[in-house]
């Protein structure tokens, strides 16, 4: 009786927390003008469950913008809500990951107010383009310690004598220490003979130094430089879009580029890295007699860089090898880099 009674109280709990939320929803373009006749989707991240235990899917509105680029719908949102919009000639909003919207009013009886930008679809162009995720076989290990390293884009590796890189179109400089080994409440000998048959299991050669990197906690500073004037780095924050396909404005700014960026990281901290900025790239600069700028190449990152203490680095990078061109808007169709060049799988424009 007990439990009967639990379950029930959990369920009459569910309903209580049901209630429809309004959501209205803005669409604009990025001057800020309305756009009519955009699909809409509003949809409640959960699904209802009734007291006898059946359970109806999650509830959809679905719509279309109105001439001011308004569209109302309903939504439950306790457990959260998503919005999805597109238009014919623009880059869908609500790429997955959709933005989940969560209601904290306990009355319910609330309205959620959200402006969606569509970016339109300009210019698409072949770039390489080329992803990597820390903490997968895909991150990138910086080659050495407290020395400048070059990362060339159009190569996609490590310029030489650490890869087969030809031009540095952006610098890292890695200093890290180990703090201790992890406490996995073994004597340190075990955890070296553990360690060690994980490693030959995976056909690596297995030693002191593996060792301390795959069972210790570490501390380390990445540093992004370039190797020439004028070259740098600006962050997109205002600018970035986490759920439209298009993420980034088309095209690289004119200015405003830093010469360095630095990252501190720890292991067992909180990581720094977002997900909710980008950066544009400026590389390759030739300057003229009077020191302006001749020409340049210019790349983006979506994300922040990542950056792993114990000496990794990973990043999603575009790059435009045509001198003095701007445009970013990548074609996913049209990727510079082979297939069989790993990460090159990208979908993102």
């Amino acid at each position: 009786m007990k439990i009967n009674l639990l379950i029930f109280t959990f369920f009459a709990c569910i309903l209580a927390c049901q209630a429809a939320t309004t959501v209205a929803v803005k669409v604009v373009d990025e001057g800020g003008a309305p756009i009519s006749e955009a699909e809409v989707k509003v949809a409640s991240a959960n699904a209802k469950i009734a007291l006898d235990g059946t359970i109806t899917p999650a509830d959809e509105s679905v719509g279309y913008s109105d001439e001011d680029g308004l569209f109302t719908g309903t939504g439950y949102g306790p457990m959260g809500i998503s919005i999805w919009v597109k238009k014919e000639g623009y880059y869908p909003h609500g790429h997955q990951p959709a933005k989940t919207y969560r209601i904290t009013d306990k009355t319910n009886e609330a309205t959620l107010h959200e402006a969606v930008v569509l970016r339109s679809i300009e210019k698409p162009i072949p770039l390489h383009a080329q992803q990597s995720e820390i903490w997968s076989a895909s991150q990138r290990e910086i080659p050495l310690m407290d020395a400048w390293v070059g990362f060339d884009f159009e190569e996609g590796d490590w310029v030489k004598p650490y890869g087969d890189g030809k031009s540095s179109d952006v610098l890292f400089r890695y200093n890290g220490e180990f703090v201790k080994f992890v406490d996995a409440g073994w004597p340190m000998e075990k955890l070296r003979e553990v360690n060690r048959k994980k490693i030959e299991r995976q056909g690596r050669v297995w030693n002191e130094e593996v060792f301390r990197k795959e069972a210790g906690l570490w501390k380390g500073t990445l540093k992004i430089s370039f190797p020439g004037e004028k070259e740098g780095l600006v962050e997109i924050e205002e600018g970035f879009i986490p759920h439209s396909a298009l993420r980034m404005p088309h095209q690289a700014p004119e200015e405003g580029y830093a010469p360095t960026h630095v990252y501190h990281e720890a292991d067992g901290e909180p990581h720094t890295f977002r997900d909710d900025v980008g950066f544009f790239l400026r590389t390759r600069v030739v300057l003229d007699r009077q020191g302006n700028i001749e020409s340049a190449n210019y790349a983006k990152i979506y994300g922040d860089f990542q950056f792993s203490p114990k000496g990794y680095v990973a990043f999603d990078y575009y790059f435009n090898p045509t001198p003095n061109g701007r445009n970013l808007e990548f074609d996913p169709k049209k990727n510079l880099f082979p297939e069989s060049v790993e990460g090159s799988n990208v979908i993102l424009p």
